[in-house]
């Protein structure tokens, strides 16, 4: 199986229309040229891919492929892996419905 890093550089290489080198210092816009719309299309196919939503509010942090990847990490941690306290506000949340969230 591949690992994260492979697939998030395979999917970058495909948006950028066949970019040979993908290296994690890279920035998106500038030295990749992803616009705002290739940027939705990225954040469309890490969801449909890799079972990844990142946030409207973290992806507007995401400046190189280091900083993508970082992101996709933190969102595939399990929920189990946060700290008992925000789980327990996170299922609280759930339960009481969207209205909390």
């Amino acid at each position: 199986m591949e690992n994260t890093h492979t697939r998030v550089a395979q999917l970058l290489t495909q948006i950028t229309g066949g970019r040979k080198t993908i290296a994690p210092h890279q920035y998106l816009v500038e030295d990749l040229g992803l616009d705002s719309l290739k940027m939705v299309d990225l954040m469309l196919h890490l969801e449909e891919r890799l079972d990844v939503a990142i946030p409207i509010a973290e992806a507007s942090r995401i400046r190189t492929v280091a900083d993508l990847h970082a992101a996709v990490m933190r969102m595939r941690q399990p929920c189990s892996d946060l700290p008992d306290t925000a789980a327990r506000e996170l299922l609280e949340a759930l339960d009481s419905g969207a209205e909390n969230l």
